[in-house]
């Protein structure tokens, strides 16, 4: 075996050995672990299934990810959010209620290798539906950052960077909604 040969075979190695230990991200670790309450709307909310946007093929300096949280996933921290939120007595994933909350995932990105910065962009909707008027609707940006010295591993270190950052936009998310709410009512 020729010495490039040998390279090739040790660089295909290593790049299987790093998309297959690809840590999965952890869907409890998406809803914030500081809880706020807000005083209740007494109203109940729906949360539409969310959408996330096809993502881009990464590029050759792209992290390879295999990670990124699912619709289920966001799903599951929206719900959780507003649950500990206190806005709303009842929230569900079905059924007729006062408010209709839908959500999209416009963008996530992972930038950076040993530091990873990761950015998302989730569009919100909030609509009354006796009205069918759009109460508040917002694209919120957030992020978080990692380094190689708070986690070594590059699979792991990313995939609590993604949950880091989906965890900002949920703290956003029930703060954003309490003002509008609040701003709504009076």
């Amino acid at each position: 075996m020729t010495p490039n040969c040998r390279h090739l075979a040790l660089y295909l190695a290593l790049a299987l050995l790093l998309t297959s230990c690809a840590t999965p991200v952890t869907r409890t670790e998406l809803v914030p672990t500081e809880e706020k309450t807000f005083a209740s709307t007494g109203k109940r909310i729906v949360v539409l299934p969310v959408t996330i946007r096809p993502r881009p093929k990464p590029g050759f300096t792209d992290p390879a990810v295999t990670s990124f949280p699912d619709a289920d996933s966001y799903l599951y921290a929206v719900v959780n959010t507003l649950n500990q939120s206190g806005l709303f007595p009842e929230v569900k994933t079905e059924g007729t209620a006062d408010y209709s909350l839908s959500t999209e995932v416009i963008a996530e990105r992972i930038l950076g290798s040993m530091n990873n910065v990761v950015l998302i962009l989730v569009r919100y909707e909030l609509v009354d539906n006796e009205t069918g008027n759009t109460v508040w609707n917002e694209n919120l940006l957030s992020h978080f950052e990692l380094s190689a010295g708070d986690v070594f591993m590059g699979t792991e270190r990313i995939a609590k960077a993604l949950e880091g950052a989906v965890r900002a936009n949920m703290d956003q998310l029930d703060d954003k909604l309490a003002h509008a709410l609040a701003a709504s009512s009076t």
